[in-house]
C-alpha cells in the first residue's frame, strides 16, 4: 500500500517483480511516501 500525499488516502500499488526465493519485491511509486506492505505468506512453500 502507498500513501498518496496528494489525495490524503491509502493505495494499493502492484509490484513489478517478486522473487519469492529472494524474498524481495519491486515496485514503483511518484514519490517517497509512506509505503506498508502486506504479504500473503500462507501459500508459500517453506524453503527449509
Amino acid at each position: 500500500m502507498y500513501y498518496n500525499k496528494e489525495l490524503k488516502c491509502w493505495e494499493i500499488i502492484e509490484p513489478t517483480e517478486v522473487d519469492f526465493e529472494k524474498q524481495t519485491i519491486k515496485f514503483e511509486v511518484e514519490d517517497f511516501s509512506l509505503i506498508s506492505v502486506l504479504a500473503n505468506t500462507e501459500d508459500v512453500k517453506s524453503a527449509e
